[in-house]
């Protein structure tokens, strides 16, 4: 190790240490690579160094031992000999000493440790690993924060400390554990176990084990955790690490106002991660349960956590912490310095204020005497559409009819719904076929035939709870006022995770727009406003219908005992194929310019996708949906007017000239225009000309002024 560890890091010491600020002791563990002439060279040069050579291996702890026997100062750093220090780093390490006398120990962050003292540099060259690390810490010098444990490449203990706690703990031989063991001891003894975020040491990383055989090692890993264990009657985990990461995180989340904040967590997310899939993979591994290990890979999150929860109620609070912070606030908080919003909906300035109720009651039939509708739209739903009619028969609270339009099967789903119709003498049941149409067409061709003014709508792809119309029309008997009823859907499959599903537990109902796959609604209204609109070429048709229908509402209730369980995508790349032809739908409709704008914003300077998988997926259909609105908005142009959707992020000259050119279409037509923008802004105005302008009527959607 003399060249790839211990000359560098001697040298470092005294290239960065004032000679009379410290003494250097080094023990050497019976080397025979040259090393013990190199120390004695050292020796020599130096007199504050002295060496101690030991005639066989003594370990970890028992070289530090030898050392610290013979130690003089007041504070005593044990330093591993495959770390490089930086300049300035004894002063830094040893700062929070002196300002709080409970403090301890004391390590520093680093590129390599077991635990939240590191911080992610992995991509990065030696130089520019020690460069990256020095800047982080001098952002962060006042930064020092409690730890279970510290790992021990590094570590400062007061002289009261070490004679209040002793020793290192020799029976873990070569190594492994006597740092837990000690950082342990401290705190059992009244002092702060700390980490010092404004000092950064390189450490290379395990050079006395490197030469380890994984089996060898694992051999002693497993022996010194059970002399843990025995000593001090706990039992380490994996989990316990990854709650002192959560711990860390979550201080930096609630301490956001300070912009810098924010980075110390990103740069612990990826060991996070690795901390995760190590309680997959070792700790569940003697449970034996496929189940419960597939829940600890991350791709496999789902909505309904509870069960697990209630199984292994230590991890709760990682459980919860991975899913709402790790997947979802982390990237959102880096984009906008601040909380973000619980619901995308809530950057839709132009909703129209009205009362929301919000009920979790499961209706009483004897309360409830209307009639109601039920319409769905199908294309070849083969494999799902006997057990939606099943569903539909099994309603505590059936509906008085059902109104189902095919917009273009090509399997046998025609066939086995006339069969049903024939074989359960369901004269209820209307099937309209449509041919060749999108949800909406389908949608509002079922609108029109309905009888009955209460509708509730769904999909074929999901699964009813059998209360689930009764709870839905339920709420339209209890309250004349309430013009749509919003149920909740959960995924039916545990696989890949709830990406497409709202976190039910932090929906801000007062601005929520409901999925057409659990929604109750009033055949008057919705006929009113044109029902849903059938102009878009894939999805957001249930978005700009809700925005449409709230418009000439009353009030809105939502019942969460009203429940439909949707057949989610069982793949990873079949939910990021559904959330792109979401995205799509949002950018042809230009709802997308209010639910993406923070990642727009970024990818209009620099060209930069959001990293994270679903927002990435979202976010590219958002720009191929967007890039096909106008197309659409020419096609399908209202008779006598002209609407142009257009937002203050894709003004420029380029995208002028093709609204110039529908402009001068439609005027010849003698239509009103009118040119739907974000927000108006000077550099809009210089590039339209002021006579072209005039022939527009402009409404600033998000204040809803002309």
């Amino acid at each position: 190790q003399l060249e790839d560890g211990t000359k560098p890091c001697v040298e470092s010491v005294y290239n960065n240490t004032p000679i009379e600020d410290f003494e250097l002791i080094i023990v050497d563990n019976d080397s025979n690579d040259g090393t013990v002439e190199y120390l004695k060279s050292i020796e020599n040069k130096y007199q504050n160094t002295k060496i101690i050579l030991n005639e066989s291996n003594k370990g970890y702890a028992g070289g530090n031992n030898d050392g610290m026997k013979i130690a003089k100062g007041d504070f005593i750093v044990l330093l591993n000999n495959d770390t490089v220090v930086t300049e300035g780093w004894l002063d830094n390490l040893l700062n929070p000493f002196f300002v709080d006398e409970k403090i301890g120990i004391v390590g520093p962050i680093s590129n390599y440790a077991g635990t939240e003292q590191k911080i992610k540099l992995d991509n990065y060259e030696y130089d520019e690993i020690i460069k990256k690390g020095v800047e982080y810490s001098k952002r962060h010098k006042d930064a020092v924060f409690d730890s279970p444990k510290l790992s021990f490449f590094c570590v400062a203990i007061k002289r009261e400390v070490f004679e209040k706690v002793g020793f290192l703990d020799e029976n873990f031989g070569i190594g492994m554990f006597e740092d837990d063991d000690y950082s342990l001891r401290v705190k059992k003894s009244g002092f702060r176990v700390t980490v010092n975020e404004g000092c950064f040491i390189y450490h290379k990383g395990s050079l006395s084990f490197s030469k380890l055989k994984n089996e060898k090692y694992m051999d002693i890993f497993n022996k010194n955790k059970d002399i843990f264990y025995k000593k001090h009657n706990i039992k380490w985990t994996f989990s316990d690490v990854a709650l002192s990461y959560f711990k860390k995180i979550k201080r930096e989340i609630q301490d956001i106002d300070n912009n810098i904040s924010i980075e110390g967590a990103l740069l612990r997310m990826d060991d996070f991660e690795t901390l995760l899939k190590h309680l997959k993979n070792v700790e569940l591994e003697s449970e034996g349960n496929q189940k419960d290990k597939k829940f600890f890979d991350l791709n496999l999150f789902k909505l309904k956590t509870i069960g697990f929860v209630r199984k292994y109620p230590r991890l709760k609070k990682i459980i919860f912490f991975i899913r709402d912070i790790f997947f979802i606030e982390i990237p959102v908080y880096l984009k906008e310095k601040r909380k973000p919003s619980k619901n995308i909906y809530d950057y839709f300035y132009f909703l129209k204020k009205i009362k929301v109720s919000v009920f979790d009651e499961d209706f009483s039939l004897s309360d409830i005497n209307v009639k109601f509708s039920l319409i769905t739209t199908i294309r070849n739903e083969e494999d799902n559409i006997e057990i939606f009619l099943e569903k539909i028969n099994s309603q505590t609270l059936k509906p008085a009819e059902v109104i189902i339009v095919d917009g273009g099967s090509t399997d046998s789903s025609i066939s086995k719904i006339k069969n049903y119709i024939k074989d359960t003498r369901a004269d209820n049941i209307k099937l309209i076929e449509a041919g060749n149409v999108n949800i909406a067409e389908g949608r509002n061709a079922a609108l029109k035939k309905c009888s009955f003014e209460y509708i509730v709508v769904t999909d074929a792809g999901s699964e009813m709870d059998i209360e689930f119309c009764k709870n839905l029309v339920g709420c339209f008997y209890r309250d004349k006022e309430i013009d749509l009823v919003g149920g909740i859907s959960f995924a039916k499959y545990d696989i890949p995770q709830d990406w497409l599903i709202p976190r039910w537990e932090n929906v801000d109902w007062k601005n929520f727009l409901p999925s057409s796959r659990a929604l109750a609604i009033k055949k008057s209204l919705a006929l009113k406003m044109g029902g849903y609109p059938e102009y878009l070429t894939k999805t957001g048709e249930d978005t700009l219908f809700d925005i449409n229908y709230r418009n000439i509402s009353r009030k809105w209730a939502f019942n969460k005992k009203a429940i439909v369980y949707w057949r989610n995508p069982r793949t990873l790349e079949n939910s990021n194929k559904l959330a792109f032809s979401y995205g799509y739908g949002d950018g042809e409709s230009g709802v997308g310019d209010f639910i993406y704008s923070k990642y727009l914003s970024e990818y209009e300077i620099f060209r930069k996708l959001p990293e994270l998988q679903p927002y990435r997926s979202f976010f590219l259909g958002y720009l191929k949906g967007r890039e096909n609105r106008l197309n659409v908005l020419r096609k399908n142009g209202i008779k006598g007017e002209k609407k142009i959707n257009i937002n203050k992020f894709i003004v420029n000259r380029k995208n002028l000239r093709k609204i110039r050119k529908m402009a001068s279409e439609s005027l010849k037509e003698k239509k009103v225009l009118k040119l739907c923008i974000g927000e108006i802004k000077p550099s809009f105005a210089r590039v339209i000309k002021k006579e072209f302008l005039d022939n527009f009527i402009v409404i600033d959607v998000q204040k809803n002024k002309k």
